[in-house]
């Protein structure tokens, strides 16, 4: 029944999908190379290969070419944020935390290893003990599969149509062909003499972000377009003002400690609002939203009507300080002068340019916390069994690095 549903929402898509390609059809034909993004698409790896697309290939026509996924990603204006075109397909829809149509798993392709072949992936997979490095779980295997047509008819559908109607010398380049790409470049770089990011020995896909930090020209900002950054500037009325990007994510720590990780985001807050500094609250601060009693030079698009992807994108290219989490979303900091990532995991896991605060450890049997050195790039599942625990850190400790940052 789920199959026939799923079907039905394809074909639903199909004639939207086609006429976008027809109407775009110059576009595709006048590339010089083609990103496909059909899978990995959450916002992180969306916002960090269009970003590293424009900066491997500079001088070359682009295109970039998105299959919408709305449970993963919903925030389209970061294919605005890039000089140059993109075109967005979709295939599928969510309601109350249910995806229908095509969209990305696991199971829509099929596996081979050594010339043996697997009909789904957890036959695949029960050869193999799957890396314990952290960043490499879903995407190790990649290199061994190969899609299935009947399990997403309209993405292979289109993918083949775009292969066709692209010139001959026009290149196309998935995510994760983007990104060994990029591994290939930055190990030419290195055997020039160039220093690699991570001094640490890296999981496998763990790579392509050591490659992205030593390819990306920190000078070349992206951004909204000129009129609308103006545009959003005049309606908050934050010219002249020193500004800070606050980014929270909501959904990557121990129910235990959760309340306290939001008690630090408020007292931050309520600190660089006594300073006067302009606060642009993004990510999932919807989740502390209403404990905030702070309303001097406090930010978010809520209280000004605005478009949230659109004020996001604002944010976070247009302020002086960026402070909070890592995650997906932290990924424009690297472009930011003065940048504070606290309670940062996993250990060893940095950005260019930033002053870092990892998690400290705990070690539950010796009852005390430990140095973090040798358990860098490490999933916290693997910690636990060795009963170690990441804990947040006080907030005192934090605000005390912020209020040292905003003196410089």
């Amino acid at each position: 029944m789920k199959f026939i549903l799923n079907f039905l929402i394809s074909v639903f898509f199909f004639p939207f999908n086609l006429f976008k390609i027809l109407i775009n059809l110059n576009k595709i034909i006048n590339s010089d190379v083609i990103l496909l993004q059909e899978s990995r698409n959450g916002y992180g790896n969306v916002y960090t290969s269009l970003d590293l697309f424009r900066h491997i290939f500079k001088n070359k026509k682009k295109l970039s070419i998105s299959f919408l996924e709305t449970h993963r990603f919903h925030n389209t204006k970061v294919f605005e944020l890039f000089n140059y075109d993109s075109l967005i397909l979709k295939t599928c829809f969510n309601f109350k935390k249910k995806v229908f149509g095509e969209f990305y798993k696991k199971q829509n392709y099929s596996y081979s290893y050594k010339g043996k072949n697997f009909r789904n992936f957890e036959e695949f997979s029960s050869l193999f003990q799957a890396p314990k490095n952290y960043f490499i779980k879903y995407n190790w295997y990649a290199k061994f599969r190969k899609p299935i047509f009947w399990k997403r008819p309209q993405q292979e559908f289109f993918i083949y149509l775009i292969k066709i109607l692209k010139r001959k010398d026009c290149k196309v380049f998935s995510i994760d062909d983007l990104y060994n790409l990029a591994i290939k470049k930055s190990l030419i770089m290195i055997k020039n003499g160039k220093k690699s990011f991570f001094s640490s020995k890296l999981a496998e896909d763990m790579k392509w972000i050591n490659a992205y930090f030593l390819i990306y020209n920190e000078n070349s900002i992206p951004g909204l377009k000129k009129d609308k950054n103006e545009k959003l500037s005049r309606i908050l009325n934050d010219q002249n003002q020193i500004k800070a990007c606050l980014y929270f994510r909501g959904d990557t720590d121990d129910k235990s400690t959760y309340s306290e990780k939001i008690n630090t985001y408020l007292n931050v807050i309520k600190l660089l609002s006594k300073k006067s500094i302009s606060v642009y609250l993004t990510g999932d601060f919807h989740l502390f939203l209403q404990k905030l009693k702070v309303k001097k030079n406090i930010f978010y698009s809520e209280k000004f009507d605005l478009n949230p992807y659109e004020f996001d994108s604002y944010a976070k290219f247009n302020c002086d300080y960026f402070f909070g989490s890592a995650g997906g979303g932290a990924w424009p900091c690297i472009y930011n002068k003065k940048t504070f990532i606290f309670d940062s995991y996993p250990y060893g896991f940095k950005y260019p340019k930033s002053l870092t605060l990892e998690k400290k450890l705990y070690n539950k049997k010796l009852k005390k916390f430990i140095r973090s050195d040798k358990f860098q790039f490490k999933d916290i599942k693997d910690l636990r069994k060795l009963g170690l625990f990441p804990i947040n850190n006080s907030s005192n400790k934090i605000l005390g690095i912020i209020k040292n940052v905003i003196k410089k």
